[in-house]
């Protein structure tokens, strides 16, 4: 059974009191998130850093590629390859030195490692856009499980991706 106490949905973790209108909306903090649900897309405009080859790039872009076409395109993320400041870039944890990614919900960033081979970076970016839109962790052998190795979305992922956004009163 997947617990939704550790999947806070995208828009709370932006700091929002309730849903916005469709659009840009500032949240407490005073920032200003493109990122939202209206009428249950997540639309979101994201940088990728040009420190990453051609290759990894498009590895990574495919990951919210197959999420839209799994969630029936309610996911439209559109991306930009800059040289700073980028959302999506390469770095590593030093307290978990093993760890190929991850998501930051309070920086609002994300990273990869650039050892991984091309099959297993597009895993870990699925497994980390799965962060970004409120999953949390799940059962070993599914997508969202800590460690999952080379695992394409399925239909249970689809279904937590649904209950988030169900939770968050955006169906």
């Amino acid at each position: 059974m997947r617990s939704l106490t550790r999947a806070l949905p995208l828009l709370l973790l932006a700091g929002c009191v309730e849903p916005p209108e469709c659009g840009a909306y500032t949240t407490q903090s005073g920032d200003v998130v493109d990122g939202r649900m209206c009428e249950r897309t997540l639309r979101r405009e994201l940088t990728l850093s040009s420190e990453f080859t051609a290759e990894q790039q498009n590895a990574i872009m495919r990951a919210t590629d197959s999420w839209s076409e799994e969630t029936g395109g309610r996911v439209a993320i559109t991306w930009r390859v800059v040289d700073t400041g980028a959302y999506a870039k390469p770095g590593s944890d030093p307290q978990k030195p093993k760890a190929a990614g991850g998501y930051d919900a309070w920086l609002d960033d994300m990273w990869f490692r650039t050892d991984l081979d091309l099959a297993q970076l597009h895993s870990v970016a699925l497994h980390e856009f799965g962060h970004m839109f409120g999953l949390g962790h799940t059962e070993p052998g599914e997508l969202m499980a800590p460690r999952s190795a080379r695992l394409p979305i399925m239909p249970a992922d689809v279904a937590h991706f649904d209950a988030v956004a169900a939770a968050s009163g955006l169906e």
